[in-house]
C-alpha cells in the first residue's frame, strides 16, 4: 500500500490527455506482481543517482498522471469502490452490488440495501461514468418513460474533487418543466453527493422506499455544458435509456444506447410507412386514375414503400418491452394493422381481371380492408405517442397531418363529384337544406328532443309536424356528414332516367319516403307499445335523414345494382349490399342509431321499387306536398308548439267534416278551421 503513496495528488484533475493503453497495461501488471514494502522515494533515488535533477523532477511528476488519468471502471474488478472514492461518500460502500447500467456509456451503478424496522428500507445508489463536463443522471420510473419520473443528475463542480447533485421531478419534455429540489425520491439527507475523481464522476444517494421502481432511466447532459449556469435546470440530455432491473438479483434487461434508438426506428418506420404514406397511396388511386397508367404505378410504389416501411416498424416495436400502460393494446392494434396490410398484398396478387364477374366484390375488399388498416394506423399512432410521453407537439403535428390530408380528400372529392355529374342536382339542393337547418338549431342551441319524432310527443302531443322536422334536422356535424355524404353519392339517381329514374321521379317519391318513412316509424312504436307494453318506445326519438337515404339505397339496389355507393370519399360498397350492410354496421358500430328508423326506409324502398307505392306525377305530388304544408302549419298552432296569430282554430258542434274558411279579426283577415274536440284529431289526420 505504501508503493500508492507515489501519486499524492490523485484526487485532483489533470489538465493533461488520459494515459495510453500501455501506460494502462503497465500500470495493471504492476498491481498483479508482489511489491515489497519499500520507502517512498526509492524509486525516485535510483535515477537521481545517474541523472540530472530536471530529469528527476520531470519523471517523478509525470508519474502522477498515472493513476490521475484512470477512467474506467468495471464490475469485473471488485464491486467495491477506490478508497479515495468511498471514504468521500457518507454511507457504507464496501457491499454495493455492481452492474454494467449502459454499456456504451459506460454507466456503472452500485447498490445495496439495508433494511430499518422503524425508518423502513434504506436504499443506497452510487452512480459512475465518464466525466464529460455536462452532467449525468439516473432516473427512477414506473413504466420506462422519462416524463412522470424522479432523477437524481449530478455534475462536476470544476474543482477536481466534489460537485453539484441534485432531485429532479420530469414533468415533461423541456427545460423548465423539470425542476431542481422536487421529486418523489425520499432522499436521506446530507447523504447526497458528488465525487469527481480520475476523470469519472460518482453521484451517490441513498433514499428510503419499500422497493424502487422497476425501471432506471439513464441520461448524459450537453458536453461542456454546467446546469449551475441556468439556475441548476438541465438542459436537454444528449442521449438517454431504459432498462428494466431486478433488484433482488442485480441484474438489467435490455440496457444500453441501442434501446433508446430502437423506440425511435419503430415510431419513425411505423409511422412514415402506416400513417403517412399509406393515406398517400389510397388517395392516389381515388382521385387520379384519369391519370392512367400513372396512377397505377405511383399507387403500388408508394404502397409497396408505406409497407416495407411499415414491417420493419413493427419488427422493431417487437424488440421493445411492452411492459408499460396502454402497451397490450398497442400492440394489439400494430398486429390488427400488420394483418391488414399483408392480406391487401395478397389481394393484389389474386387480382381478377377487370372482366370478371367478381373484380366488383374484389375492389370493394381491396378497398375498405386498406380503408380499416390506415384508420387503425392512425389511431395506434396517437396511442404510441401517448406511450412514449411525447409532448404535444408529436401528437399535434401529426395531428394537422391528416387535418390537412382530410382538407385535401374533401376538395378532390367534391371536384370528383362535379366531373362525374353536369350541373346542379336536386340531391346537392337537400344537402344544403339539411346544412342550413343544422345551423340554424346549432345556432339557436335547439335539441333534438325539440324537433325529433317520438310516439308520446306525435301520436299522444298531436305533434305530427316532427314527422317532417325529424327528416331535416340532425344532432351533430358527424350525423349530418355522415347522412349527407350518402346522400350527395345516391343522387345518381336524378341521372338514370333511361331505366325509369330521373329528376322527377327524385322529387316525387322523396316527398314519398319522408312522410312514408316517418309514419312506419309511429307504427312500429305503437305495436311495441300497445302489443308488446314496451313502454321505451314511448319517449325514443328518432331524428335525422338516414330514412330517406336507406330508402333511396334500396330503390337504387333493386334498379341499378351494378352502382357503388361512395360515402365521402372513405367507404364504398356495391349498392346491391349497401341497405342491409348499412343497417347492421350502423346498429354495431352506433349504438344509439335508430334501427326501427333504417329498418323503415328500406321497407318504403322496396315498395316504391316494387311498384306497391306509385303513380306518382306532378299533380298528386302537389297534392301531396299542399296537404303536408297544412297538416304542418295545423299541428304547430293546435299545439302551441308555435305562435300563428293569423290563424285560429275553434272546435264545431257538428261532427261532420271540418270546414275552412276566412273571418274578420282585428289585424285583417284571418284563416280559421273547425274541427272536431281533441279525442276526434286523429280521425282528421
Amino acid at each position: 500500500m505504501r508503493h500508492k503513496q507515489l501519486h499524492p495528488v490523485f484526487f485532483f484533475p489533470s489538465s493533461r490527455p488520459q494515459a495510453t493503453a500501455r501506460t494502462h497495461q503497465t500500470r495493471n501488471r504492476a498491481e498483479k506482481q508482489e511489491i515489497k514494502p519499500m520507502k517512498p522515494r526509492s524509486r525516485c533515488s535510483s535515477v537521481i543517482n545517474g541523472a540530472p535533477l530536471l530529469l528527476v523532477v520531470v519523471v517523478c511528476f509525470g508519474l502522477s498522471p498515472v493513476a490521475r488519468s484512470q477512467s474506467s471502471d468495471s464490475c469485473s474488478t471488485p464491486a467495491s469502490l477506490a478508497a479515495g472514492v468511498s471514504k468521500l461518500i457518507p454511507f457504507d460502500t464496501s457491499n454495493l452490488t455492481c452492474f454494467d447500467a449502459w454499456s456504451s456509456e459506460n454507466f456503472i451503478v452500485r447498490l445495496a440495501i439495508r433494511f430499518m424496522a422503524v425508518s423502513g428500507s434504506t436504499w443506497s445508489f452510487v452512480l459512475s461514468a465518464p466525466d464529460k463536463g455536462g452532467y449525468v443522471a439516473v432516473g427512477f420510473s414506473q413504466d420506462g418513460a422519462m416524463v412522470g419520473s424522479s432523477a437524481v443528475a449530478g455534475w462536476s463542480s470544476g474543482n477536481g474533487v466534489g460537485g453539484v447533485a441534485k432531485q429532479y421531478k420530469l414533468g415533461g419534455t423541456s427545460s423548465r418543466s423539470c425542476p431542481p429540489d422536487q421529486g418523489s425520491l425520499s432522499l436521506v439527507a446530507k447523504n447526497t453527493l458528488v465525487v469527481a475523481q480520475s476523470s469519472r464522476i460518482y453521484v451517490a444517494f441513498q433514499f428510503t422506499a419499500p422497493q424502487p421502481t422497476p425501471y432506471l432511466i439513464y441520461a448524459v447532459g450537453p458536453s461542456n455544458t454546467n446546469p449551475s449556469g441556468n439556475g441548476d435546470y438541465l438542459a436537454q440530455h444528449q442521449v438517454y435509456t431504459s432498462a428494466a432491473v431486478n433488484y433482488a438479483a442485480g441484474t438489467t434487461s435490455s440496457a444500453g444506447g441501442g434501446a433508446a434508438d430502437t423506440k425511435k426506428w419503430h415510431g419513425a418506420m411505423a409511422g412514415l410507412g402506416w400513417g403517412v404514406l399509406m393515406p398517400v397511396g389510397i388517395a392516389l388511386a381515388r382521385y387520379f386514375k384519369k391519370h392512367d397508367p400513372f396512377w397505377f404505378y405511383a399507387h403500388i410504389s408508394v404502397q409497396g414503400v408505406g409497407f416495407v416501411l411499415g414491417v420493419a416498424g413493427v419488427v422493431a416495436g417487437f424488440k421493445l418491452n411492452d411492459d408499460v400502460p396502454g402497451g397490450d393494446t398497442h400492440q394489439a392494434i400494430g398486429i390488427t394493422v400488420l394483418v391488414l396490410g399483408c392480406l391487401q398484398v395478397l389481394a393484389f396478387l389474386a387480382r381478377p381481371d377487370k372482366s370478371s364477374k367478381v373484380r366488383r366484390y374484389w375492389n370493394w375488399y381491396h378497398h375498405n380492408v386498406g380503408r380499416a388498416a390506415v384508420a387503425c394506423a392512425a389511431a395506434n399512432i396517437f396511442i404510441g405517442l401517448n406511450i412514449a410521453h411525447e409532448g404535444n407537439a408529436a401528437r399535434a403535428g401529426y395531428g394537422i397531418f391528416l387535418v390537412v390530408l382530410a382538407l385535401v380528400a374533401v376538395f378532390l372529392e367534391v371536384k370528383l363529384w362535379r366531373s362525374r355529374r353536369s350541373g346542379d342536382t336536386y340531391a346537392a339542393r337537400y344537402v344544403g337544406i339539411c346544412s342550413l337547418i343544422w345551423f340554424f338549431i346549432q345556432k339557436r342551441n335547439i335539441g333534438y328532443g325539440d324537433v325529433g319524432l317520438s310516439y308520446e310527443a306525435a301520436m299522444e302531443g298531436g305533434q305530427y309536424w316532427r314527422i317532417i322536422t325529424s327528416a331535416f334536422s340532425h344532432i351533430s356535424v358527424v350525423h349530418l356528414v355522415f347522412n349527407m355524404s350518402a346522400l350527395w353519392s345516391l343522387g345518381v339517381v336524378e341521372q338514370l332516367g333511361q331505366i325509369g329514374l330521373g329528376v322527377e321521379y327524385y322529387l316525387h317519391y322523396t316527398l314519398v319516403l319522408v312522410v312514408l318513412s316517418g309514419l312506419l316509424v309511429l307504427g312500429f312504436y305503437h305495436v311495441m307499445i300497445q302489443k308488446f307494453k314496451v313502454e321505451y318506445f314511448r319517449r325514443v326519438t328518432a331524428v335525422g335523414y338516414s330514412c330517406v337515404v336507406f330508402g333511396w339505397m334500396t330503390i337504387l339496389a333493386t334498379k341499378q345494382p351494378s352502382s357503388k355507393l361512395n360515402i365521402f370519399g372513405v367507404l364504398s360498397l356495391p349498392i346491391s349490399f349497401a341497405p342491409f350492410e348499412s343497417l347492421i354496421f350502423t346498429s354495431i358500430m352506433v349504438p344509439q342509431a335508430s334501427f326501427i328508423g333504417h329498418l323503415s326506409g328500406i321497407i318504403v324502398g322496396y315498395s316504391i321499387a316494387w311498384g306497391l307505392v306509385h303513380g306518382m306525377n306532378n299533380y298528386w305530388a302537389i297534392t301531396m306536398f299542399g296537404w303536408i304544408v297544412l297538416v304542418f302549419v295545423l299541428s304547430l298552432k293546435r299545439t302551441g308548439s308555435m305562435d300563428l296569430r293569423f290563424i285560429e282554430i275553434e272546435p264545431v258542434t257538428d261532427p261532420s267534416l271540418p270546414s275552412v274558411g276566412v273571418v274578420a279579426s282585428r289585424n285583417g283577415r284571418t284563416l280559421q278551421m273547425d274541427v272536431l274536440p281533441r279525442r276526434g284529431v286523429a280521425d282528421i289526420v
